[in-house]
């Protein structure tokens, strides 16, 4: 009878380590009765019998809303009549701030309205500025209104994404029509624009990679979303990966007109840290990007 080789001694001898060490592993982390997996190899418990390990979940992908919002708030009156409001406008697709820049403008009386930086900037027209949200996809304008001065056409604040042809107006001060009499004509009211809006122009976007998670921290055992934005046309796969071994890889997908897809995954019960990362390829371009999994530390007893 042959003796076994070195390296089939060595494999005996590790797979004999892993059974000795699953026990207490199982124990600490209590999993329940059926398979575990540990460093990547999977037991039957009890008896910790060497088994195939179950197939990998299928990742499904998270519904994706473009967030594209208008808002006007606050109303500090000075001494001279004039009312100061803060414009802010937020735009986001998943968890990513969308870069493009947006057209702001006045509508109503014109001249009584005026836009300025929020903070210290460049001035632009005072009824139409061009704004590029930050890296959280917001931006903030000041709006001035000489309220006495304000005729009935109103005052209201437009932005428009010329990207995705959105347009949202937010009234600031009402339009009001003249009575009408016996045998008069009902007025139209007509909104008075601060500015022309320009055509949106389709511009070729390159490769590129970014990658975030959803939401900021999950816990232990709970589900997030992870997603990746790059150029429209590109196919892309995630990988995430997790410390006690667990992975998740999805098939490639060609991403869609908004550039951002997304997957939905779990955490395991004994992760405490994992990656998310991407890689997408257009043509004979390819870009990779990660990001950490934000997992929550699990409480320990009395804490």
């Amino acid at each position: 009878m042959s003796r076994p080789s070195r390296g089939t001694l060595l494999l005996l001898t590790s797979v004999a380590a892993i059974l000795c060490l699953i026990p207490a592993a199982v124990a600490h982390s209590q999993q329940p009765i059926g398979i575990v997996m540990y460093k990547g190899i999977c037991f039957q418990v009890p008896g910790y019998t060497h088994v195939a390990c179950p197939p990998t979940p299928v990742p499904t992908a998270p519904s994706i809303f473009p967030v594209k919002s208008l808002a006007v708030n606050g109303s500090l009156t000075s001494p001279y009549g004039v009312k100061t409001y803060s414009v802010s406008i937020t735009s986001m697709i998943a968890c990513f701030p969308e870069d493009e820049p947006i057209d702001v403008g006045t509508l109503g009386s014109p001249g009584e309205a005026v836009l300025s930086p929020a903070t210290p900037g460049p001035l632009q027209s005072p009824n139409m500025y061009v704004v590029t949200p930050n890296p959280q996809g917001q931006a903030t304008l000041s709006l001035e209104v000489w309220t006495q001065r304000v005729g009935p056409e109103g005052v209201a604040v437009q932005a428009y994404w010329p990207r995705e042809n959105v347009l949202q107006i937010v009234p600031v001060i009402a339009a009001t029509l003249p009575t009408v009499g016996p045998g008069t004509a009902t007025p139209t009211a007509t909104a008075v624009p601060g500015g022309p809006l320009p055509t949106a122009t389709a511009v070729p976007v390159p490769l590129f990679t970014r990658v975030c998670v959803s939401p900021r921290t999950l816990p232990v055992g709970g589900t997030g979303n992870a997603y990746v934005q790059t150029a429209p046309g590109a196919i892309c796969t995630f990988n995430i990966a997790f410390s006690d071994g667990t992975s998740l890889t999805s098939p490639p997908e060609q991403i869609g007109s908004t550039g951002v897809t997304g997957i939905s995954f779990s955490v395991p019960t004994d992760a405490t840290a994992g990656t998310v990362s991407a890689t997408c390829t257009l043509g004979t371009g390819a870009s990779t990007a990660a990001t950490p999994v934000p997992i929550a530390p699990t409480p320990t007893p009395g804490s």
